[in-house]
């Protein structure tokens, strides 16, 4: 049998969340619950391939510092980025 299903109570596992952000957008994802955030210090440690995170969230002001490192996510954890929407 092929396909999935959606589970109602997940798998259990909680994800590590990363956002690109800088001064109060920072501050609104540390409230909101961010493992990590920052701007040019995660870029190096993404970089660098140390990436102990399963998902990116990037603000609108971070994009071209995102894009720079684009590919370097995307062949390390192509699952992590979808298909960008701004909200």
């Amino acid at each position: 049998i092929r396909g999935s299903a959606a589970l109602p109570n997940g798998t259990g596992k909680t994800l590590r969340i990363a956002v690109f952000a800088e001064g109060d957008e920072a501050s609104e994802a540390k409230e909101a619950g961010a493992d990590k955030i920052g701007m040019d210090d995660l870029a190096e440690e993404v970089k660098s391939g140390k990436m102990d995170f399963d998902m990116v969230i990037a603000t609108p002001s971070s994009m071209k510092l995102v894009g720079q490192i684009g590919k370097i996510l995307c062949l390390n954890k192509p699952d992590m980025i979808n298909n960008i929407k701004i909200v």
